[in-house]
Formats: C-alpha cells, structure tokens, sequence
C-alpha cells in the first residue's frame, strides 16, 4: 500500500525549505526541527539540527508541510509552509523563553 501511495503523490517536483531560528541573540543556540510529509502512507519526517548562526535547506518533494521546532527551555513554534518548485519557502522560527512556572525545591519545603 505504501508504494501504491507514494504514487498518488508523486515526488518528481522538487523545492527548497529553508529552515532559520529568528530573534537573535534571544533565540535559543540550538534546536531541532521536525519537518514530517503530509502523505497518508509511506510518509518520512526529516529531522534537522539548527543553529543560531546557520540557517539549514532542505530538498523536499513539492506539497505541504508543518514545521516544528523545539529547544529546552522554550516555548515551541509551529508552522505551515508550501514548498514549491523553483519557488525556496523559509520558515523564521522564533522561540520565546519558557517562563520557569516550577517553584524550586527549596521554595516547596
């Protein structure tokens, strides 16, 4: 079923994503964007490593995608793009500073 799949949805037209952490020297270092394919079988979710100071490009079949991206201590971004062939996409992923809602140990006794 899954070859059957990846026939209706056909990964001949390629485009480019472009993947950046926004905000900064209060954007978080580091992060991980998840980048799954919206197919409903045979799907693959890219996994990408991002830094501050390096945006990150991927080649992706043309359609549809949500992007994820996450860092302890922040508060998660999520968004919807269209890639398109021979049209880059980019996605400026801002992440606010999680506010510490957790009282200390100390502060419970």
């Amino acid at each position: 079923m899954a070859e059957r799949s990846r026939g209706w949805y056909p990964a001949t037209r390629k485009g480019v994503l472009a993947l950046e952490l926004g905000g900064g020297a209060a954007a978080p270092a580091s992060a991980t964007a998840l980048v799954p394919d919206h197919w409903p079988l045979g799907a693959r979710q890219h996994r990408v490593a991002l830094t501050r100071e390096q945006p990150t490009a991927l080649n992706l079949a043309e359609g549809a995608y949500t992007v994820a991206v996450t860092a302890p201590g922040y508060t998660p971004f999520r968004g919807f793009v269209e890639v398109r062939h021979a049209k880059p996409a980019a996605v400026h992923a801002r992440l606010a500073k999680r506010a510490n809602t957790t009282p200390s140990f100390a502060n419970r006794l």
